[in-house]
């Protein structure tokens, strides 16, 4: 009987200990505009530099005009998980 709740607790103790790459998990938001001047809004997730999800968040775009020029510089436009 001790050991099956050893096991158990055991188990709980596995499935629930946050891992190292849980820890490296970092989200931000981003607004990703197209060559027509439409920009959506994405939350992103990284881990270790990498995306490991992208969202786009309702109802977080606009259309701007041809004229609009993105006031971001280009590292700050092709930025993401760095």
């Amino acid at each position: 009987m001790v050991t099956i709740i050893l096991i158990i607790i055991i188990f709980q103790i596995i499935t629930v200990a946050p891992t190292s790459s849980a820890l490296q998990t970092k989200k931000f938001t981003k607004a990703i505009c197209n060559e027509t001047n439409f920009c959506q809004d994405y939350e992103i997730a990284c881990e270790s530099n990498k995306i490991i999800k992208i969202n786009p968040i309702e109802n977080a775009s606009a259309q701007f005009s041809s004229e609009w020029q993105d006031p971001r510089n280009q590292e700050e436009i092709k930025k993401l998980c760095d």
